[in-house]
């Protein structure tokens, strides 16, 4: 069937007798197995997409003790790691998000959309959308941020703007205009956009975000401002210089000024996973260039 992974050429017994032998078990101590699921990458860079295979079995009986590096853990357990990240604290992986915790904790903002994408921290989506970026590159990661339960449970008064949905960096080309416009009248209409610089791949979009939802705030700094053609955005903005904080439900947000690819460039700290958007002030897989033109410097 399309989609379908060929799972006939990959050694299942070795591939679990490793995995076993790591946590001091033995094949003789599962149950049966069974698929649990079957994830396809996003296409987040120029290399083929990863394919995983979650598998899931139940021990009949348990070793006196793991190794040093291993630790049971509840599902419970998981989903407070998940959702209240401490600096320097224990980190629960991709793979356990999505495999055990994900249907439990949040919701897809993509469910039903022909778009692959990836939430991980949760609250946190990354879609891969098709752009004007530099090859050998094909994508822009479009950010999507919603509350994972409920709205705003803060207290405090002082956030610079709030919201019960946040886009960043919608920059895909027109060839995917209509996914990106079925994605944001999906969304909450309170919704906010920051863009993190003013570079075609992570603005293109924004003409799309304004017609499918006029009353969407727009947040950047204003050497970005300057130079995003009215074509974009023909309405007004907030300007942001960092340290502001921004409210999405029960998430919460720090603005963070981070020149060097450009004099405008933002990213934002995800407060409650401890994650760091960064847009194009670093990459992963590549290399980002300095735009002397618009006041890049590595200073």
């Amino acid at each position: 069937a399309e989609g379908s992974l060929d799972l006939s050429r990959l050694d299942v017994p070795a591939a679990l007798h490793q995995i076993l032998s790591q946590l001091g078990l033995t094949n003789a101590m599962c149950g049966e197995w069974r698929l649990l699921k079957h994830i396809v990458e996003a296409e987040f860079g120029p290399d083929a997409g990863v394919n995983t295979v979650l598998i899931i079995t139940s021990l009949e009986s348990k070793p006196e003790a793991l190794p040093d590096s291993c630790k049971w853990m509840s599902k419970e357990g998981a989903r407070e790691l998940l959702s209240d990240v401490k600096p320097g604290g224990t980190r629960i992986g991709p793979y356990v998000h999505v495999g055990f915790v994900k249907s439990e904790l949040s919701s897809d903002c993509t469910a039903g959309s022909t778009l692959v994408s990836q939430e991980y921290p949760p609250g946190i989506t990354l879609v891969p959308m098709k752009s004007s970026t530099l090859r050998p590159f094909r994508t822009t990661n479009l950010v999507v941020i919603q509350a994972t339960s409920g709205t705003c449970a803060s207290k405090r008064s002082d956030y610079f703007a709030c919201g019960d949905a946040l886009l960043i960096d919608p920059g895909c080309c027109s060839q995917v205009h209509t996914e990106l416009a079925d994605l944001v009248n999906s969304l909450p209409k309170k919704l906010l956009v920051l863009v993190t610089h003013h570079h075609n791949d992570h603005v293109e979009g924004l003409s799309v975000v304004q017609r499918c939802n006029p009353d969407a705030v727009l947040l950047t700094h204003e050497n970005t401002m300057k130079r995003i053609g009215k074509g974009n955005w023909s309405t007004g903005y907030t300007a942001v210089t960092g340290g502001e904080s921004i409210c999405i439900g029960d998430q919460e947000l720090q603005v963070v000024f981070a020149p060097g690819h450009t004099d405008g460039h933002m990213g934002l700290l995800h407060v409650n996973t401890n994650a760091l958007i960064v847009g194009d002030h670093c990459v992963g897989h590549g290399s980002a260039i300095l735009d002397n033109r618009a006041g890049g410097n590595m200073k």
